[in-house]
């Protein structure tokens, strides 16, 4: 039997994946791009990594909610760097939203995490 702890952690996991998806589908359907979004992607999905271990630990009952500030003094950072380095990329137009949008959403899900505690 699943418990709700183990429910909200599947959820919260399955959007910070979801939220990494657009940053990586440039670079997908262009491996040329991979020069100039690697440093934005990278930061952005060292973000949701991050995310995720936390997601994980409190799932497990290792840690509680209110370690949620730890991890995002990390995991925000890697967000925020990922909007400045895709918002100023020179490359498409559509490839700069794609990691602009990725880094937003997650910083919305860590600033989601620092409120539930």
């Amino acid at each position: 039997m699943i418990t709700d702890e183990a429910e909200v952690g599947i959820v919260f996991s399955a959007l910070t994946l979801v939220s990494v998806i657009p940053a990586w589908v440039p670079i997908a359907w262009n491996h040329q791009l991979w020069p100039k979004l690697g440093r934005p992607v990278i930061a952005v999905t060292l973000s949701a990594l991050v995310q995720l271990v936390f997601v994980y630990c409190v799932t497990i009952g290792l840690f509680t909610l209110d370690y949620s500030l730890r991890f995002a003094a990390v995991g925000i950072p890697c967000g925020v760097l990922g909007l400045v380095l895709g918002s100023k990329g020179s490359v498409s137009r559509g490839a700069r939203i794609a990691v602009v949008l990725s880094s937003s959403l997650i910083l919305a899900m860590w600033l989601l995490q620092i409120t539930l505690h």
